[in-house]
């Protein structure tokens, strides 16, 4: 969490990217009310910046936090 937060500090907070990281590295800390606040941040630049995909996937990942659960990208697994 502690590199999520230096990142986005570092992006100024103009990177709905970063700022999705730093609100799924609350959620994994069980921090879900500041998960949802970041990941609504998220959700505003990307609509703003007019990334549609990203909006969606923000808009996926906030509903987690919401039921109190954390994101997990299962795509990118280790073998």
């Amino acid at each position: 969490m502690t590199l999520a937060q230096k990142a986005a500090q570092l992006s100024e907070y103009r990177s709905p990217e970063i700022i999705d990281t730093l609100a799924a590295a609350y959620a994994e800390a069980e921090k879900f009310p500041e998960a949802i606040i970041t990941a609504n941040q998220a959700l505003t630049l990307a609509k703003t910046q007019h990334k549609t995909t990203l909006t969606a996937a923000i808009q996926s990942q906030l509903k987690l936090y919401m039921a109190h659960a954390p994101y997990r990208d299962v795509t990118s697994t280790t073998q």
